[in-house]
């Protein structure tokens, strides 16, 4: 639903569904976003969407740019709310402003 949810907005976007860090289709997802400048990390905030996101950070270095969410577990949670794809919106610029700073 993460997924539909960005789609919906218009974005582009990869949904990732069981993807374990390091293993087979893990490696294949980070080898396919690598190819590009920018990969925004906006994932499921549990156990699993930090370990992927860590994990993907780590094999991504300088293109991962995690996105925290405004008080929501993921996207499909944030558009569900009002204002929920503005919302999104700042939550990737002050990612990329975060990234800017350091």
């Amino acid at each position: 639903f993460d997924f539909l949810t960005l789609a919906t907005w218009g974005l582009p976007a990869v949904g990732l569904c069981s993807a374990q860090p390091g293993a087979r289709l893990g490696r294949e997802i980070a080898r396919a976003l690598a190819r590009f400048r920018r990969v925004f990390l906006a994932l499921d905030d549990d156990a699993s969407g930090r370990e992927t996101g860590s994990w993907l950070a780590a094999a991504l270095g300088g293109r991962a740019v995690p996105v925290p969410l405004p008080n929501v577990k993921d996207v499909a949670e944030l558009g569900a709310h009002a204002g929920g794809r503005a919302a999104f919106h700042h939550a990737v610029r002050d990612a990329l402003a975060r990234l800017e700073t350091t």
